[in-house]
C-alpha cells in the first residue's frame, strides 16, 4: 500500500496542490519557495496539532486540510498479522482497494473516505490506521544525531530497542523472570529500595519547606526506575583514524549515521510487519554531503524504493534529479505573490532545464566560460587577450570570456561557432551560447560574399553589430590606431605571423585606457562591449 495523489490546501505557503505520487518523488526549486512547506504539511497530516503558523497568510479563517490517497490496500490489509488492527481494517474498509484519508484544522481528527463515503472517525480507527499506514519519517534540516540516535520517546533507536527488549521478555523465560524480580526490586510499595526512596524525598521536602512561606506546599518525587533506561547507554562510534563518537564528527558525518539508522529502521519495521511500506521525507538531502556521499545516499534510497518504500526528498542538488527512472515523478516548486505551485516536469527537456538551473544556471558555474569571442587569426586574439587583461581585469565577466581564432575568415568562423553550438547543448534542443557568441570579421572578400550571406540567412538570430562585428579593411593591422596603422602593401610585406603578433603585443602596451581602445578600434571595442553585455553572469 502506497500514496498516489496528495491535496493540500492553506498550508503556509501552500494554497491548493493536488498531484499524483510514485515511489520516488523529487522537488527541485530555489529556496523560500515552499519546499518544506509540502514535508511539514505531511508530518502535521501524520502526527501533529494545528500550529498558528501553519496557516497560510496567517489568515485563521481559512481551514487547513490534506488528504492522501491509498492504492494496492488489500495487499496492505493480507501482509497486516491476524488480530485486532487487522479485523478493524477489514470492517472498515469493506473490500475497497482504495481510500482516502483527510484531516483538517477544525478538528484535527483523520476521517476516512472508502467509495465516495465519508466513514468520518470510526471509535478505535486511530491506533489501527497507525498500524496500517506507511510508516512516515521524516529527516529535516532541523535534526540531529540525537533526535535519531537518542534514546528519546518515538527516535527510531528507541523504538528498535524498546522491540528488541518486547521480543526477549515475551520468548525467553529468563528475561521474564529478570523483569518480574526487577519490578520486585525497584518497583514493589515494600521494597527496601523503594522506602528507602521515599524517605530520601521528604528530607528534600523538608528542607524545601523551610525555604518557602507556610501556606505552600512542596512536594519531591523520584520516578520508580523503568526497565529500558538500561538501554539508554549506547553509542555511535566513528574510527577514520581518530576514534571519535559519531556527535563530535562533522555535519556531514553525523547526517551520514542518522540516515543509515533511518534506513535501517525501516528494513526493522518491515521484517517485524509493523507496516509493511514505509514513508521516508528528506529535507535537502544533500545537506553536508560531498557529492560522492550524495549519490551513494541517492543509491540507498533506490533500494528503499525496490524493497516497497516510498521516497520524497526536497533538494539543490542535480544529483538526486538527473536521471529517469519509471517509478520517479520530479516536481519543480516555484513560489509567486507568496503563494508556492508545483510544477510536474514530465519531459526530457524540461528535466535538463531544471538540471541545469540546479547548476546554477550560468556556464560559469560548471567552469565553462561566460561567452566566446571569435576571431579571425592569432593576431586578433593577441590584441584582445592583451587587452582585456590590462584594461578589464577587474571585469568576472570579462575575465571568463573565451577568445579563440579561427585561423581564416568567416568560414572558419562557422565552423568553430557550430563545435561551440554541437559541445555546449547539453539542454537537447539550443545550445546555451547559440545567441550569446560574439564575431569579429576582416572585411568580407567579395568573392565569398554569398556564401558570407548564406551564413548569416541559415543562422539568422546572428544579428550585425550585436553579434557580428566587420571591420571596414580586410587586416587588422590596417585598423590599429593611427601611429600603429599598416597599409595593404605594408600588411603583405609583413614577415608572417611573428610580426604581426609582435606589433599586436606594442599595440596592447601603447594603449592605457579604455577610453583610448574605444576611440582609436571602435569597431573591435564593440565587438567586446558585446560579448561582455550577452556574457552570462
Amino acid at each position: 500500500m502506497k500514496i498516489t495523489r496528495i491535496e493540500v490546501e492553506n498550508f503556509k505557503s501552500i494554497k491548493k496542490y493536488d498531484f499524483a505520487v510514485s515511489d520516488m518523488n523529487i522537488f527541485v526549486g530555489k529556496n523560500n519557495h515552499g519546499k518544506t512547506n509540502l514535508f511539514d504539511a505531511l508530518d502535521w497530516f501524520d502526527s501533529g496539532k494545528t500550529d498558528k503558523s501553519s496557516y497560510r497568510n496567517h489568515n485563521y479563517e481559512l481551514p487547513i486540510k490534506v488528504r492522501l490517497h491509498f492504492s494496492d490496500v488489500q495487499a496492505g490489509i493480507v501482509a497486516l498479522p491476524d488480530g485486532a488492527y487487522k479485523t478493524t481494517m477489514e470492517k472498515t474498509l469493506e473490500g475497497a482497494d482504495e481510500f482516502i484519508i483527510e484531516k483538517d484544522s477544525e478538528t484535527d481528527k483523520r476521517t476516512l473516505i472508502v467509495n465516495g463515503d465519508n466513514k468520518g472517525n470510526p471509535r478505535g480507527i486511530d491506533t489501527a490506521l497507525n498500524y496500517f499506514l506507511p510508516k512516515i519519517v521524516y529527516v529535516t534540516t532541523r535534526q540531529r544525531l540525537s533526535d535519531v540516535a537518542g534514546y528519546k520517546a518515538k527516535s527510531p533507536i528507541a523504538e528498535m530497542l524498546a522491540d528488541v527488549l518486547k521480543d526477549m521478555v515475551d520468548n525467553d523465560p529468563k528475561y521474564r523472570a529478570f523483569i518480574e524480580l526487577f519490578d520486585e526490586l525497584f518497583n514493589g510499595t515494600t521494597s527496601d529500595f523503594r522506602q528507602s526512596v521515599n524517605l530520601l524525598e521528604k528530607k528534600v521536602e523538608f528542607y524545601l519547606a523551610k525555604q518557602f512561606d507556610e501556606n505552600a506546599k512542596v512536594q519531591f518525587h523520584i520516578e520508580n526506575p523503568a526497565i529500558e533506561d538500561m538501554l539508554k547507554k549506547f553509542e555511535t562510534e566513528v574510527d577514520d583514524g581518530i576514534k571519535t563518537k559519531a556527535e563530535h564528527k562533522g555535519d556531514g558525518m553525523q547526517r551520514a549515521v542518522m540516515l543509515a539508522i533511518v534506513q535501517a529502521y525501516a528494513d526493522y519495521r518491515k521484517e517485524k510487519g509493523i507496516a509493511r511500506n514505509f514513508t521516508f521525507l528528506i529535507d535537502e538531502a544533500e545537506l553536508h554531503l560531498h557529492p560522492t556521499a550524495q549519490r551513494a545516499l541517492k543509491s540507498a534510497l533506490r533500494d528503499i524504493v525496490d524493497n516497497g518504500g516510498q521516497v520524497f526528498i526536497n533538494s539543490h542538488s542535480s544529483i538526486f534529479a538527473n536521471e529517469i527512472f519509471d517509478n520517479q515523478k520530479i516536481y519543480r516548486v516555484d513560489k509567486e505573490d507568496g503563494i508556492s505551485e508545483l510544477l510536474e516536469i514530465a519531459t526530457e527537456q524540461e528535466q535538463l532545464n531544471s538540471i541545469y538551473q540546479l547548476l546554477g544556471g550560468s556556464p560559469q558555474d560548471i567552469l565553462l566560460p561566460s561567452n566566446f569571442l571569435v576571431v579571425e587569426g592569432q593576431t586578433e586574439f593577441t590584441l584582445l587577450k592583451g587587452l582585456i587583461e590590462k584594461l578589464f581585469k577587474g571585469n568576472k565577466k570579462c575575465s571568463a570570456i573565451k577568445v579563440i581564432f579561427a585561423r581564416g575568415d568567416h568560414e572558419k568562423h562557422k565552423d568553430i561557432y557550430h563545435c561551440i553550438h554541437q559541445c555546449y547543448t547539453p539542454l537537447l534542443t539550443n545550445g546555451v551560447y547559440r545567441d550569446k557568441v560574439i564575431f569579429l570579421l576582416d572585411k568580407i572578400d567579395p568573392a565569398k560574399k554569398k556564401s558570407y550571406d548564406m551564413f548569416k540567412k541559415t543562422h539568422n538570430w546572428l544579428v550585425d553589430d550585436v553579434h557580428i562585428h566587420e571591420l571596414p579593411v580586410e587586416a587588422i593591422e590596417m585598423y590599429y590606431p593611427t601611429t600603429f596603422r599598416k597599409t595593404h602593401e605594408e600588411v603583405n610585406q609583413m614577415k608572417g605571423n611573428k610580426d604581426k603578433v609582435n606589433l599586436a603585443l606594442t599595440v596592447v602596451e601603447s594603449i592605457n585606457s579604455e577610453e583610448e581602445f574605444k576611440k582609436g578600434m571602435p569597431v573591435i571595442y564593440n565587438a567586446l562591449q558585446k560579448a561582455i553585455e550577452l556574457a552570462y553572469e
